[in-house]
Protein backbone atom coordinates (compact mmCIF):
# COMPACT_ATOMS: atom_id res chain seq x y z
CA UNK A 1 0.00 0.00 0.00
CA UNK A 2 2.61 2.59 0.72
CA UNK A 3 4.80 1.37 -2.17
CA UNK A 4 7.61 -0.56 -0.22
CA UNK A 5 8.39 -4.24 -1.82
CA UNK A 6 7.68 -6.91 0.64
CA UNK A 7 10.46 -9.08 -0.29
CA UNK A 8 13.71 -7.73 -2.13
CA UNK A 9 16.02 -10.18 -4.04
CA UNK A 10 19.80 -9.37 -4.39
CA UNK A 11 21.89 -10.98 -6.70
CA UNK A 12 25.78 -11.01 -6.29
CA UNK A 13 27.31 -8.12 -4.01
CA UNK A 14 27.00 -8.70 -0.06
CA UNK A 15 27.69 -4.72 -0.53
CA UNK A 16 24.80 -4.26 -2.13
CA UNK A 17 22.41 -6.11 0.24
CA UNK A 18 23.66 -4.18 3.31
CA UNK A 19 22.90 -1.15 1.27
CA UNK A 20 19.12 -2.00 0.25
CA UNK A 21 18.86 -3.20 3.83
CA UNK A 22 19.43 0.22 4.41
CA UNK A 23 17.38 1.83 1.62
CA UNK A 24 14.57 -0.35 2.42
CA UNK A 25 14.92 -2.38 5.47
CA UNK A 26 13.00 -0.01 7.73
CA UNK A 27 9.18 -0.55 8.56
CA UNK A 28 6.56 0.52 6.47
CA UNK A 29 3.07 1.93 7.09
CA UNK A 30 1.54 -0.58 9.78
CA UNK A 31 5.26 -1.68 10.77
CA UNK A 32 5.92 -4.04 7.94
CA UNK A 33 9.42 -4.57 7.07
CA UNK A 34 10.99 -5.77 3.90
CA UNK A 35 11.83 -9.46 3.81
CA UNK A 36 15.74 -10.12 2.01
CA UNK A 37 17.00 -13.03 -0.02
CA UNK A 38 20.55 -13.11 -1.20
CA UNK A 39 21.54 -15.33 -4.65
CA UNK A 40 25.51 -16.05 -4.89
CA UNK A 41 26.75 -17.05 -8.51
CA UNK A 42 29.83 -16.72 -7.23
CA UNK A 43 32.72 -14.90 -7.22
CA UNK A 44 36.18 -14.70 -9.36
CA UNK A 45 39.31 -13.57 -10.57
CA UNK A 46 42.21 -12.32 -8.06
CA UNK A 47 40.05 -10.97 -5.25
CA UNK A 48 37.30 -13.98 -4.98
CA UNK A 49 38.67 -14.76 -1.81
CA UNK A 50 38.24 -11.18 0.08
CA UNK A 51 34.74 -11.47 -1.71
CA UNK A 52 33.91 -14.67 -0.21
CA UNK A 53 34.97 -13.38 3.22
CA UNK A 54 33.30 -10.24 2.76
CA UNK A 55 30.24 -12.17 2.22
CA UNK A 56 29.95 -15.27 4.99
CA UNK A 57 30.61 -11.60 7.42
CA UNK A 58 27.51 -9.97 5.55
CA UNK A 59 25.11 -12.88 5.56
CA UNK A 60 26.00 -14.61 8.45
CA UNK A 61 25.69 -10.89 10.53
CA UNK A 62 22.08 -10.43 9.18
CA UNK A 63 20.54 -14.04 8.81
CA UNK A 64 19.88 -13.35 5.29
CA UNK A 65 18.59 -16.32 3.78
CA UNK A 66 20.95 -17.27 0.89
CA UNK A 67 20.15 -19.00 -2.47
CA UNK A 68 23.26 -21.13 -3.92
CA UNK A 69 23.09 -22.00 -7.70
CA UNK A 70 25.33 -24.84 -6.93
CA UNK A 71 26.27 -27.56 -4.07
CA UNK A 72 29.76 -26.01 -5.03
CA UNK A 73 28.71 -22.67 -4.63
CA UNK A 74 26.87 -23.61 -1.03
CA UNK A 75 30.05 -25.45 0.31
CA UNK A 76 31.82 -22.09 -0.58
CA UNK A 77 29.35 -19.67 1.29
CA UNK A 78 29.60 -22.28 4.35
CA UNK A 79 33.54 -22.41 4.51
CA UNK A 80 33.68 -18.37 4.29
CA UNK A 81 31.45 -19.03 7.32
CA UNK A 82 27.56 -18.59 6.15
CA UNK A 83 25.44 -21.15 8.36
CA UNK A 84 24.36 -23.83 6.76
CA UNK A 85 21.05 -23.78 8.13
CA UNK A 86 20.66 -20.30 6.01
CA UNK A 87 21.53 -21.66 2.59
CA UNK A 88 19.54 -23.59 0.34
CA UNK A 89 20.93 -24.36 -3.72
CA UNK A 90 18.47 -23.42 -6.12
CA UNK A 91 20.49 -24.62 -9.71
CA UNK A 92 19.57 -22.11 -12.51
CA UNK A 93 17.37 -22.39 -14.94
CA UNK A 94 16.97 -21.68 -18.95
CA UNK A 95 13.65 -21.56 -21.24
CA UNK A 96 12.68 -24.03 -23.24
CA UNK A 97 15.34 -24.84 -25.66
CA UNK A 98 12.87 -26.19 -28.22
CA UNK A 99 11.11 -23.45 -28.31
CA UNK A 100 14.06 -21.45 -29.75
CA UNK A 101 14.47 -21.06 -33.99
CA UNK A 102 17.82 -22.21 -34.97
CA UNK A 103 20.39 -19.41 -36.05
CA UNK A 104 21.67 -20.09 -39.29
CA UNK A 105 25.63 -20.49 -39.16
CA UNK A 106 27.20 -17.90 -40.54
CA UNK A 107 31.71 -18.57 -40.22
CA UNK A 108 31.48 -20.72 -43.59
CA UNK A 109 31.79 -24.41 -44.14
CA UNK A 110 33.33 -26.93 -42.64
CA UNK A 111 33.08 -29.59 -39.79
CA UNK A 112 32.76 -30.56 -37.04
CA UNK A 113 31.46 -27.28 -35.70
CA UNK A 114 32.87 -26.23 -32.03
CA UNK A 115 31.42 -23.47 -30.41
CA UNK A 116 32.08 -21.86 -26.82
CA UNK A 117 30.43 -18.71 -25.66
CA UNK A 118 31.60 -16.56 -22.66
CA UNK A 119 32.98 -13.79 -21.64
CA UNK A 120 36.87 -13.86 -22.84
CA UNK A 121 38.46 -13.09 -19.23
CA UNK A 122 40.90 -15.90 -17.45
CA UNK A 123 38.56 -17.49 -15.65
CA UNK A 124 36.74 -18.47 -18.76
CA UNK A 125 39.96 -20.70 -20.26
CA UNK A 126 39.90 -19.33 -23.52
CA UNK A 127 43.42 -19.33 -24.29
CA UNK A 128 43.77 -22.83 -23.06
CA UNK A 129 40.92 -23.83 -25.40
CA UNK A 130 42.65 -21.93 -28.41
CA UNK A 131 45.42 -23.74 -27.44
CA UNK A 132 44.01 -27.02 -27.02
CA UNK A 133 42.04 -26.46 -30.75
CA UNK A 134 45.52 -25.82 -32.34
CA UNK A 135 46.91 -28.98 -31.59
CA UNK A 136 44.05 -31.28 -33.05
CA UNK A 137 43.45 -28.88 -35.37
CA UNK A 138 45.44 -30.94 -38.01
CA UNK A 139 43.69 -33.95 -37.16
CA UNK A 140 40.53 -32.86 -38.27
CA UNK A 141 41.29 -30.62 -41.35
CA UNK A 142 38.11 -29.18 -42.02
CA UNK A 143 37.10 -28.63 -38.21
CA UNK A 144 36.07 -24.80 -36.78
CA UNK A 145 35.92 -23.29 -33.78
CA UNK A 146 33.70 -20.04 -33.32
CA UNK A 147 33.95 -18.47 -29.38
CA UNK A 148 31.10 -16.17 -29.24
CA UNK A 149 31.87 -13.19 -25.99
CA UNK A 150 33.79 -9.81 -25.71
CA UNK A 151 36.29 -9.04 -22.71
CA UNK A 152 39.48 -7.44 -22.13
CA UNK A 153 41.53 -10.76 -23.22
CA UNK A 154 40.08 -10.04 -27.11
CA UNK A 155 42.92 -8.48 -28.62
CA UNK A 156 45.60 -11.07 -27.36
CA UNK A 157 43.24 -13.53 -28.38
CA UNK A 158 43.26 -11.85 -31.72
CA UNK A 159 47.00 -11.64 -31.87
CA UNK A 160 47.40 -15.72 -30.84
CA UNK A 161 45.07 -16.08 -33.67
CA UNK A 162 46.23 -14.10 -36.67
CA UNK A 163 49.92 -15.35 -35.96
CA UNK A 164 48.89 -19.33 -36.41
CA UNK A 165 48.15 -20.21 -40.14
CA UNK A 166 46.02 -22.36 -38.93
CA UNK A 167 44.27 -20.74 -36.24
CA UNK A 168 43.88 -17.50 -38.42
CA UNK A 169 41.40 -20.01 -40.87
CA UNK A 170 39.51 -21.80 -38.67
CA UNK A 171 39.01 -19.94 -35.28
CA UNK A 172 36.81 -17.04 -35.35
CA UNK A 173 35.98 -14.43 -32.99
CA UNK A 174 32.55 -13.38 -33.22
CA UNK A 175 31.97 -11.09 -30.36
CA UNK A 176 29.09 -10.69 -28.28
CA UNK A 177 25.60 -12.12 -29.96
CA UNK A 178 22.31 -11.86 -28.98
CA UNK A 179 20.80 -14.95 -29.36
CA UNK A 180 24.35 -16.80 -29.17
CA UNK A 181 22.66 -19.45 -27.82
CA UNK A 182 20.65 -20.45 -30.97
CA UNK A 183 24.02 -21.14 -32.89
CA UNK A 184 23.92 -24.64 -30.85
CA UNK A 185 21.09 -25.70 -33.51
CA UNK A 186 24.32 -25.67 -35.90
CA UNK A 187 27.02 -27.02 -33.60
CA UNK A 188 28.35 -30.26 -33.20
CA UNK A 189 30.58 -29.80 -29.82
CA UNK A 190 29.99 -27.32 -27.60
CA UNK A 191 33.18 -26.05 -25.30
CA UNK A 192 33.47 -24.42 -22.08
CA UNK A 193 37.04 -24.62 -20.90
CA UNK A 194 36.69 -22.42 -17.81
CA UNK A 195 38.95 -22.35 -14.62
CA UNK A 196 36.01 -21.63 -12.17
CA UNK A 197 32.65 -21.46 -12.45
CA UNK A 198 29.29 -21.38 -9.95
CA UNK A 199 26.87 -22.98 -12.45
CA UNK A 200 26.90 -21.77 -16.06
CA UNK A 201 23.65 -21.40 -18.17
CA UNK A 202 25.91 -22.08 -21.38
CA UNK A 203 26.15 -25.43 -20.61
CA UNK A 204 22.38 -26.15 -19.26
CA UNK A 205 21.47 -24.70 -22.62
CA UNK A 206 24.37 -26.74 -24.08
CA UNK A 207 22.55 -30.09 -22.30
CA UNK A 208 18.73 -29.11 -23.75
CA UNK A 209 20.08 -28.14 -27.04
CA UNK A 210 21.61 -32.36 -26.97
CA UNK A 211 24.64 -31.32 -27.98
CA UNK A 212 28.29 -32.61 -27.34
CA UNK A 213 30.37 -31.47 -24.42
CA UNK A 214 33.67 -31.15 -23.64
CA UNK A 215 34.21 -28.79 -20.52
CA UNK A 216 35.92 -29.07 -17.13
CA UNK A 217 35.80 -29.57 -13.68
CA UNK A 218 35.70 -26.31 -11.99
CA UNK A 219 32.82 -25.66 -9.68
CA UNK A 220 29.17 -26.69 -10.26
CA UNK A 221 30.04 -28.01 -14.09
CA UNK A 222 30.35 -32.08 -12.69
CA UNK A 223 26.79 -30.92 -11.47
CA UNK A 224 25.14 -30.07 -14.76
CA UNK A 225 27.78 -32.62 -16.87
CA UNK A 226 27.92 -36.65 -16.11
CA UNK A 227 31.82 -37.41 -17.31
CA UNK A 228 31.71 -40.01 -19.60
CA UNK A 229 27.71 -39.46 -20.20
CA UNK A 230 26.32 -36.34 -20.94
CA UNK A 231 29.74 -35.08 -21.93
CA UNK A 232 33.79 -35.15 -21.48
CA UNK A 233 34.79 -33.35 -18.20
CA UNK A 234 38.86 -32.61 -17.79
CA UNK A 235 40.96 -30.84 -14.86
CA UNK A 236 40.91 -27.01 -15.38
CA UNK A 237 43.88 -25.09 -16.97
CA UNK A 238 45.01 -29.03 -18.16
CA UNK A 239 45.53 -27.84 -21.89
CA UNK A 240 46.87 -31.56 -23.09
CA UNK A 241 43.69 -33.31 -21.11
CA UNK A 242 41.73 -30.82 -23.08
CA UNK A 243 42.90 -31.50 -26.42
CA UNK A 244 42.27 -35.19 -25.87
CA UNK A 245 38.89 -34.57 -24.54
CA UNK A 246 38.32 -32.71 -28.25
Amino acid sequence: EDGRPGVVHVHGSAELLLLARRWLGGRGRGGRRAGFVFTSHGYFGPGANWSYRVAGWVLRRTRTPVVAVSHQEARRLVAAGVAPGQVQVIPNGIPDPLGQAPQPWPFGPGSPRLLSVGRLVEQKGMRELVEAFERVAPEFPTARLVIVGSGPLQESLERRITSSRVLSERVHLAGPMAGAARLLACADVFCLASRDEAFPLSILEALGAGKAIVSTRAGGIPEAVKDGESGLLVPPGDVDALARAL
